[in-house]
Formats: structure tokens, sequence, C-alpha cells
């Protein structure tokens, strides 16, 4: 896996001329910059000495105990002299720079950057050291929330640019957004399908991408009932990503069925999926191949994955690349397990049951199949029970066929035990036949939604009426 970065502009901004011909935007870099616990700040700024306005920043710090790394910019806050000349510096002619990142140490708690020079920012020197010795315990040259737990600044200079720096390359994980209370990270870092490291939505430059954003999600599917759900989304656009299908069924009381299936352009080498817990949840190998098991206090969840995916990794608070973190809050990162995939050679699709049962079965096998275009399918078995999930999205009523299981509709999910089926729900159907077990269930126009259920003590029918279904299991009528 790859560390995705996103492109920051080091100066986003042209000058501002604001009054008289005397106002001058310069750019100042920043050299030697380092405080006290070790980190290092770089970047830049443009400064005005005449009507004292910061036009544009992009500051960004290091990591230290109690800081996370991090990038000023525009987008995240706002920049400015602190207007209180003597307050920093005996010195009433130079400037301090306040960088202000708004929220970025949660909620109502602001992170500043703040450094105080030896001499004016008029140009006269090219090159102009920090003030290393500010008033008030050196709080004119620091990083801190709110200004309390601050780290000093103790080297560094401003050399005087022609220009705003270029371009650079920075670690997503240090380009926060405060508008959104989180950081951006690579495409590995979130859960889901990641292909060749590269994030769906493209490169962004600064705050937003200021292009056309690559990718969207259209919903090919969304299907709700009492029994059972379903929804299915594609992406479209100009990316590695264009084709790939992700979809959800949920079988109540059971569990959810999460699956993938890649697009044409995206070979399963270069994928993998990953699977992002909360903080304190434990993951441990189950008792069978492909079984995870996540514990967080009173709560557990199996995870099986089908036999087309493979065990990758499980990180946690890792930077290079990011991955295992989550945001709980406002401005905070806390490390958390992330569990990854990867393709073991097949094209898919790839499917993963996620089941919060307290007696849940144990998955021995999820098999996955693709009987032609828009129509996936999956054999579930288990120690107790073998489950028949076929999911179409065809226009029509175009028979699906799937373990010689004959089914026209949406969706449908039918679990069988000991070899015999027990329980159908379908979605938006009107047939399911399975000729080897004498069921054959049909209705004269398509039921929204149908639950059949059978067993030695009788059996139970929801959905449709008793004049437009007709149904055999087992070789016997039962409606």
């Amino acid at each position: 896996m790859t560390s995705r970065r996103f492109l920051l502009a080091f100066g986003l901004a042209l000058a501002i001329v604001a009054g008289g011909a005397q106002a001058t935007t310069r750019f100042w870099l920043l050299q030697g910059v380092a405080f006290d616990d070790g980190a290092i700040a770089i970047g830049s700024f443009g400064y005005d000495d005449a009507t004292k306005l910061v036009t544009t920043w992009n500051v960004r710090v290091a990591a230290g105990p109690g800081f996370l790394p991090f990038t000023y910019l525009p987008g995240n806050g706002a920049a400015f002299e602190s207007g209180n000349p003597g307050y920093y510096s005996a010195n009433l002619a130079v400037p301090t720079i306040i960088v202000r990142a708004t929220d970025a140490g949660g909620l109502g708690v602001d992170r500043d950057f703040r450094l105080t020079t030896t001499a004016p920012l008029d140009g006269a020197l090219s090159t102009v050291p920090l003030d290393l010795a500010t008033l008030h315990d050196r709080s004119g040259g620091v990083e801190c929330y709110n200004c309390g737990g601050a780290r000093v600044i103790v080297s560094g200079n401003l050399a005087l640019v022609p220009f705003p720096p270029p371009v650079a390359l920075v670690d997503v994980i240090e380009f926060y957004h405060a508008a959104f209370g989180h950081y951006f990270m690579s495409a590995v870092a979130h859960n889901g399908l990641a292909i060749h490291g590269e994030d769906p939505l493209g490169r962004g430059t600064g705050d937003f991408p200021g292009h056309p954003i690559r990718s969207r999600a259209a919903i090919d599917a969304a299907l709700r009932g009492n029994s059972i759900a379903w929804v299915q989304a594609e992406n479209r656009g100009d990316s590695a990503y264009r084709g790939h299908r992700r979809g959800v069924v949920q079988v109540h009381g059971h569990y959810l069925l999460v699956y993938d299936a890649l697009g044409s352009g995206a070979p399963p080498a270069a994928a993998s999926f990953g699977l992002q817990f909360a903080s304190g949840t434990r993951l441990e190998h189950g008792d069978t191949p492909g079984l995870m098991v996540a514990r967080n206090e009173d709560a557990t969840l199996r995870v099986a994955t089908s036999d087309n995916l493979v065990f990758d990794t499980i990180a946690s608070g890792q930077e290079s690349p990011p991955l295992g973190w989550i945001s709980p809050r406002y401005g905070e990162l806390q490390p958390a397990p992330m569990l990854r995939h990867k393709p073991g050679g097949n094209t898919g699709p790839f499917a993963t049951i996620l089941s919060a049962e307290a007696a849940a079965a144990s998955v021995a096998s999820i098999e996955g199949l693709a009987p032609r275009s828009g129509v996936h399918a999956f054999r579930v078995t288990t120690d107790r029970f073998v489950d028949y999930v076929l999911a179409s999205t065809s226009v029509g009523e175009e028979e699906v066929v799937a373990w010689d299981i004959r089914f026209v509709g949406k969706l449908l999910w039918l679990r069988t035990v000991e070899g015999r089926p027990r329980e159908l729900r379908w979605l938006a159907a009107r047939r399911a036949a399975w000729q080897a077990h004498g069921l054959d269930v049909r209705a004269s126009e398509p039921v929204d939604e149908l639950l059949v259920r059978v067993s030695p003590t009788g059996s139970l029918i929801k959905g449709g009426s008793s004049n437009q279904l007709s149904a055999m299991w087992f070789g016997e009528t039962i409606a």
C-alpha cells in the first residue's frame, strides 16, 4: 500500500493592495524553525507591512508531545498581525504574526502558531531572525491550544522570497479541514475499497479540489422491507474506481452482507478492502479461516470474508502510510484498529459478513458469483445452515439462476438447514423456485416483500395476498 498525498499550495493568494500605493505584499519563507520538543515548522506567508495584513499562509508543523502534525491554511482559520505593539517584544516596530486554526484543538479550542521577528518585515533585510526571547515567558514564539500547553520556538529565521514557494507534497494525515472536523487521509485509511492507494475523489489543491470531482456514486438499488433491506451503488467517473459497485444486504436479526464488485479497469492485485473499528476494539483471529472477532466492552462482532479475500494487516495509529485512525470529535485523532483484506487472485464479487448475534454460527465459507451483468449471488455456508442471496438490478423480469435456484425479482434470501429450505425472504419479486427441493413460490404480479418460514411444526407467510400468491414447499402446497 502507498501513502496517499494531497497537493497543498505553499501560497494561495496574490498580493492584496489595500489603500495607497505603498502597500506591498512580501513573501516570507520559514527557515530552520524548530520547537523545544524537537519538532520543526516549514512553510511561508505573505505579509503587507504597510497595512499589517497577512494575505496568504501555509505553515506545516510536525508532531510532538500533545501535538498532532498539522497544516495551517486559509481554509481552516485565519492569520493576522497581533495588533498589540510592545506586548511580545520591547521593539515596537516588529510584528508578531499569529496563524490560528479555528476549533482545531477541539470544539471551542483554537490552535495557534505565533512568531515574532527581531526586525520589521519591510524588505530592508532579506533574512530576518526570529525573536527567541519574547516577553511573557516567550509567548510570542510558540504553538499552543488557546495558548495553554505551549511549545516554544527555539530557532529559525524568515527569508524574503520573490514569489510564494511552489506547490509541495504534504502527507495527507497532516491536512485538517475545520469545516469537516477531521483530517483527510490516504485512500487506504478509509473503509472500503482502495485501488493503487488512489483517492477516488482525485488530488486536491489547498482546501478544495478546484476541479470537478472525478468520481461520484450512483444508486443502483435501494429497497427496504421489515425483514430484509438492500442498497447498491456504482462508482462512476474518470478514475480507477469506475464501474466499482458496493452493496449491502441487511438480513434483519442475522447479519449484514457487504459486497464489492470491481470495475473492468481495476486489477484485483491493485485492490484492498478496509474496515475501520472504534478505539479500544480488540481484534483477534477466529476459529475458522477468514474469521475475525472484534470485541469492545460488552459488544462482539464477527467478521467473515469470502473465499476470494485474504487477510492483509491490522494497523492502529500508523503514520506511514496513515492507517488506523479515527476522529472522535472535532479536531482530534485517535489510533484505532483498521482491518484490511486483499483479493486472492479472483475478480470477485468479494463479500464480508458482519454478525453481532450472541450465538452466531461459525461461517465456513462465502462464495460469490456474477451470473451476468447486474446480478450478484452469494452462498454462505456455516456449521448450522447454508444461506443463498441473489440480488439483481436488471430492468424487467429477466430470470436469475444460481446454484439451480431460479428467481425473478430484485432480492432473494433463502436459508436451508440440513439441506432443506427453512425460510425465504424477497423484495420486489414474483417467483422463486428450486426444483431439487420441490420449492416454487410465485405471485401473479410482483410482491414488494414476502416472508415464508417453514418448520416441522407449521408454516408462516407474510406479504402478498391469498388470491395472488401460491407456494409449494418440499412439493407440498402451503399457500
